[in-house]
């Protein structure tokens, strides 16, 4: 037990710090990704509860808004750094207690996997900046808080995820809602529990969400804050801070238009193939382990359904096949409680899914941009994506 214990620990250690090095390192291929789109990545730290009332995406806005020292770029940067750490902390804790005890071959191909998979670490290493890592250690804790019989602080969890982003309650509630039905304490009034703060939460958000005094008087806002003009290089990028004022129609309309203004009808098939190795693996998991497709399985996907109303295509495949290797090591952790041991797919799927790690980090708005760019500067060649 004593071994287990260590080499559970060392195991955690390693992870940690290779998903350190590995956003570091994206961030450093994509030529400081936190500046490349610096507008987008700041503005949404100073959206707050203070100064523009109840608006969604305000959780960190509103912790930060009393401390301006701590909305300076570098700071900003930092705070984001660490959310990365925090989640992967997080995750490698969730993986390690997952594969310790499996063959070393397997063990050490799933890490490599998520370690250096496009839509992870890397992803989030060259996008830094973002909240969904936020999103993502919540799902992680509120598995934790279900697992010891805390509903409510599942709930709690979930709630305050929501005000740090709405689509939340797409990308990880149904994942969670299906954990909990399958958990054999579930009953309707524990599902209720559950469900109960998140759904006020985004009753809330959906009804008084939306900045309602305009665009202009929200631009003017924003313009008469030194902090924020800092922080955005001397100006408001309307782009970014409009997403408080859009309706359910506009938003609607800004996803058809940018359909065709990022090119995705280039990237769209490139990012489907991706994410249809990674379906290829998740599925060989499943069948290699003798498991049914269950609602764990299906829930996995439930991101994608924001492709109807959000043009960011490739956060939506890369964030369903996070929640795939989150049910993975759901599944592996039970085995492993149960005294059998997961059998890992180390078949072709499973190589090609690691060899895509080559291709570079997956964005918001583009499949594999530092493909793009490094094959345009390798053969002196200008494409069209």
């Amino acid at each position: 037990m004593a071994s287990g214990f260590c080499r559970a620990r060392w195991l955690f250690l390693l992870f940690v710090l290779a998903a350190v090095a590995g956003y570091f390192v994206a961030v450093w291929a994509g030529g400081n990704g936190f500046r490349i789109e610096l507008g987008w990545k700041t503005s949404q730290f100073f959206f707050n509860y203070q100064g523009l009332g109840f608006v969604k995406r305000a959780l960190i806005g509103t912790i930060l808004h009393p401390f301006p020292a701590l909305q300076r770029i570098g700071w900003l940067f930092t705070i984001a750094a660490l959310l990365i750490a925090g989640f992967a902390a997080l995750f490698a804790q969730a993986l390690s207690a997952a594969v310790s005890d499996m063959p070393s071959r397997q063990r050490w191909l799933l890490i490599a996997i998520c370690v250096s998979s496009p839509g992870l670490f890397q992803r989030y290493g060259f996008d830094i900046g973002r909240f969904d890592v936020l999103g993502l250690a919540a799902t992680l804790l509120s598995f934790t808080a279900l697992d010891r019989g805390r509903w409510l602080l599942a709930a709690a969890i979930s709630a305050v995820a929501l005000l740090s982003h709405e689509a939340y309650a797409i990308i990880a509630l149904p994942l969670l809602l299906a954990y909990c039905v399958r958990r054999p304490e579930f009953s309707l009034r524990r599902a209720v529990i559950f469900l109960s703060l998140p759904t006020v939460v985004f009753a809330a958000l959906f009804l008084h969400g939306t900045y309602g005094h305009g665009i202009d008087r929200l631009t003017a806002y924003f313009a008469a804050s030194p902090t924020y003009m800092a922080a955005t290089n001397g100006q408001v990028d309307v782009d970014a801070v409009s997403v408080l004022t859009r309706s359910l129609r506009e938003t609607f309309e800004y996803t058809q238009k940018m359909f065709f203004e990022k090119r995705a009808y280039i990237h769209i098939p490139i990012i489907l193939l991706w994410g249809a190795i990674m379906t290829w693996f998740f599925g060989l998991f499943y069948r290699l382990n003798g498991l049914r497709r269950d609602v764990l399985f299906y829930a996995s996907f439930s991101p994608l359904l924001l492709s109807a109303i959000a043009c960011d295509y490739y956060r939506w495949v890369s964030l369903a096949a996070t929640n795939a290797l989150f049910v993975m090591l759901i599944h592996c952790r039970e085995r492993r409680s149960n005294g059998t041991i997961a059998v890992i797919p180390t078949s072709a799927a499973a190589w090609l899914l690691l060899a895509t790690a080559l291709f570079g980090p997956i964005s918001n708005t583009k499949s594999f941009p530092i493909f793009f760019i490094a094959m345009e500067r390798i053969f002196h060649v200008r494409l069209v994506w």
